[in-house]
């Protein structure tokens, strides 16, 4: 009974959907071995655990699986024991994405999510967070309608140039997996942009306009070409 029961406790919970044909064709292989190797023992017990999903069971109507499990039942006790929850509400994060393409370290930027409400029912004040790095760095709440979208978004800053991770997160409910979206994001201390013109100085009015500080200092780092040279560039270098 421990063994058995040591088994049952390291389950790992999976969520993607359960193939009802294979596990029954595998209770009568394991049926058939118990026969074989324990002769003796006449009585035996089947023990399903499972959540009832539609997507499972609804194949019991099928004429292979009735009989399949009329087979089971005729020579072992069959049980079914239900793991799923009740509560049918589902909210997920169907999408994350940055609103601008480049991040620098000097100004902010936004991300966007998008959320849906799979469920039948309106849903209130759901915690939504954004977490930079593993650290929660803003929150808000979200009302979303029965079967629907909203767009949700949030503005931040990382001073630290480098790869960064981004997560949304939103507050657990059945269905925990898709509660939770994740992106890499490049933050740069500065921009690099390649100007290529067709004479000197052609390009300085475009320069100054993409980086008005030029004179000073800015964050857009820009490099002014002749055309006659950019064979000679390493076009991996610069940003755009």
């Amino acid at each position: 009974a421990s063994d058995v029961a040591e088994e049952v406790s390291n389950l790992e919970m999976l969520h993607g959907g359960a193939d009802l044909r294979a596990t029954l064709a595998l209770v009568e292989t394991l049926l058939e071995e118990a026969v074989r190797s324990h002769p003796r023992l006449t009585s035996r017990r089947v023990l399903l655990f499972t959540d009832l999903g539609r997507s499972t069971w609804g194949d019991t109507a099928s004429r292979e699986i009735s009989g399949k499990l009329k087979e089971i039942s005729s020579s072992s006790s069959v049980s079914l024991i239900e793991l799923g929850s009740r509560e049918t509400g589902n909210l997920a994060i169907t999408s994350l994405l940055p609103s601008e393409p480049i991040a620098t370290t000097s100004q902010p930027f936004t991300i966007d999510a998008e959320l849906q409400n799979f469920s039948p029912d309106d849903v209130s004040n759901r915690l939504l967070q954004l977490k930079v790095d593993g650290n929660i760095v803003a929150e808000q709440s979200l009302s979303i309608e029965a079967n629907s979208k909203v767009s949700a978004s949030f503005t931040t800053s990382i001073a630290a140039p480098g790869e960064h991770l981004i997560e949304v997160h939103l507050a657990d409910d059945a269905l925990a997996i898709d509660n939770t979206r994740s992106l890499s994001i490049r933050v740069r201390s500065s921009v690099s942009v390649l100007l290529v013109g067709s004479r000197a100085a052609s390009t300085r009015s475009l320069a100054i306009a993409l980086a008005p500080e030029l004179l000073t200092s800015s964050d857009v780092l820009i490099t002014e070409i002749l055309e006659s040279t950019l064979a000679e560039q390493t076009l991996a270098e610069y940003d755009c």
